[in-house]
């Protein structure tokens, strides 16, 4: 966003510098007669700067404007209760600065320039004449407003994926929270009864991790040769955490006992397809030095960011 801000600066300040050149010889005139007409160094620059703090005024007042009517739009992105929070020493700061670099662009350069323009300009034949810096401003103009459309487009696409993209689980009500627990498998269970009791609850589970982050990696590998059959990513949950996830089960792989339950695993649809890339029919493999079966099938579901291949 700040690299967005400067570019639209950056093209507003070509933008002034290229209209106050564009019409240079009628510029050049004009300044001539001035000084003919008794104006000096002083008048000049004054006549230039007044211009441009005549021009920061008018966009302030719009941009004032333009934020008393989105106002709540504000609010809701800046996650701020009322907008005069914002100021602050170092956006004040921030503001004079933006200020001061437009009037040195706008006002001081352009000043400097015509003021050194001699009285017999006036006299001289209206002509109109197209300098290689004037192209170049404008081709530099053109690469900025290509790029800062592309970014647009980038931050638009970003946006789409984040709101759109199926994540495989449900947010909606969830609440996630750390705690240390000492006390192992007792103390969590004991805590998650306590939760459960709350009227407000509908569902709780424990894990030692969440989809959001990136979880731990390990491999399965062949229950009878030891080769790598997968990499896959894991963590420790309780029988509830789909529940609370809402990730649907596709498919039952295995009855559940007292023995079986300790080293049950759920995989999900892919998993199950990079087994069968392997040509390994079975339903247990070999994990953290232990035999592990297949319970359960679920859906594929996010881990991590978008960006990571699951």
């Amino acid at each position: 966003m700040y690299a967005l801000a400067f570019v639209v600066l950056l093209i507003s300040i070509l933008n002034y510098i290229l209209l106050s050149f564009s019409s240079w010889s009628v510029k050049a005139r004009e300044i001539s007669i001035r000084k003919v007409n008794g104006a000096t160094m002083n008048d000049i620059f004054a006549l230039f700067l007044t211009e441009a703090v005549v021009f920061i005024g008018i966009a302030l007042a719009f941009t004032v404007g333009i934020i008393w009517s989105v106002k709540p739009y504000l609010k809701e992105i800046m996650f701020v209760s009322f907008l005069h929070s914002l100021c602050t020493v170092p956006v004040f700061l921030a503001l004079l600065s933006l200020i001061g670099g437009f009037i040195f662009f706008a006002g001081f350069i352009p000043a400097k320039i015509f003021s050194s323009i001699s009285v017999l300009q006036a006299f001289r034949p209206l002509i109109c004449n197209r300098y290689w810096w004037k192209r170049g401003l404008l081709w530099v103009q053109f690469t900025v407003t290509g790029f800062i459309t592309i970014l647009l487009l980038i931050f638009v696409g970003q946006y789409d994926t984040l709101v759109h993209t199926e994540q495989g689980y449900s947010l909606e009500g969830l609440y996630y929270a750390r705690f240390k627990n000492e006390g192992g498998l007792v103390k969590a269970q004991s805590l998650k009864g306590e939760l459960e009791r709350l009227p407000f609850v509908m569902r709780v589970s424990v894990a030692t991790d969440i989809p959001l982050h990136f979880l731990n990696g390990t491999c399965a590998y062949h229950a009878e040769n030891e080769r790598e059959l997968v990499c896959s990513r894991y963590c420790a949950v309780d029988e509830d955490f789909l529940k609370v996830l809402q990730v649907p089960s596709t498919d039952r792989q295995a009855e559940p006992n007292v023995v079986q339950k300790r080293r049950e695993v759920v995989v999900n649809e892919r998993f199950v397809q990079l087994l069968k890339k392997q040509d390994y029919d079975k339903n247990f493999f070999l994990m953290g030095g232990e035999i592990k079966q297949i319970g359960e099938v679920c859906t594929d579901f996010q881990i991590g960011s978008f960006y990571n291949e699951q």
